[in-house]
């Protein structure tokens, strides 16, 4: 059975102006998906997150703030292996009288 696999993004944008923010996310620098976060306002400094779920086991992933067209450096992450599948063997029956 397979797990699910996720992370909440985090980023930071000070002295921007009142911009969406957001993060660019993949398995690679190529990104591929924009996540859209919320409007930060004038001069905030408080963290922005967006959370990510469904990702795949044993993987590992780019993440990169971004504030208006301001963008901040890469990031990683790997998700965890999934957990092994739990097992039950029946065995031969013993002291049979």
């Amino acid at each position: 059975m397979a797990q699910d696999h996720g992370a909440t993004l985090q980023g930071l944008a000070g002295d921007c102006g009142t911009l969406q923010s957001g993060f660019n996310f993949g398995t690679d620098i190529n990104y591929g998906t924009v996540i859209n976060s919320i409007i930060i306002p004038d001069n905030n400094q408080e963290p922005f997150t967006a959370p990510v779920s469904g990702l795949l086991p044993s993987t590992t992933y780019h993440y990169q703030a971004f504030a208006g067209t301001i963008v901040g450096g890469d990031k990683t992450f790997t998700t965890p292996a999934d957990a092994p599948v739990p097992t039950v063997t029946t065995l031969d029956a013993t002291n049979v009288y």
